[in-house]
Formats: C-alpha cells, sequence, structure tokens
C-alpha cells in the first residue's frame, strides 16, 4: 500500500476507536500479513472502501466496529 493509504487506514482504525500499535495490529489481523508492508494498494483500497460504507451515519453497527471487519 501506499503511504497515503496507510496514514488514512490509520485515520479511519483511530474513528473506530483503535489507537497506534493496536490500529496496527487490527490492520495485520483483517489481511492475514505478519507486517503492514505485505498489503497490496488495491486491497487497501478496498478496505478504505469498506470502511468508509460500513462507518458513515445509518449504518448500524452499534458498538462502532465494521460489521464486515468482524471475522
Amino acid at each position: 500500500m501506499s503511504e497515503a493509504q496507510r496514514r488514512y487506514l490509520f485515520r479511519l482504525m483511530s474513528g473506530q476507536g483503535y489507537q497506534r500499535e493496536a490500529a496496527e495490529e487490527r490492520l495485520k489481523d483483517i489481511f492475514e500479513v505478519s507486517a503492514l508492508s505485505e498489503i497490496t494498494k488495491v486491497a487497501a483500497t478496498k478496505m478504505i472502501d469498506e470502511l468508509l460504507q460500513t462507518s458513515a451515519p445509518g449504518n448500524g453497527g452499534g458498538n462502532g466496529a465494521p460489521a464486515r471487519l468482524q471475522r
């Protein structure tokens, strides 16, 4: 993923309550990688789109965690 994508994902994760190391670990879990450098630009783009859709007002979610991210 690009540096801009990484920053944006971290900002979106922050909105979900994940900070720094917790956000990094959660992203590694979601993408099933051992390092963020393994995430492709395409995969990062899809995740950004998904986070934006699921975090939009009126999409439910209850606890603030996007439903599709819960594995």
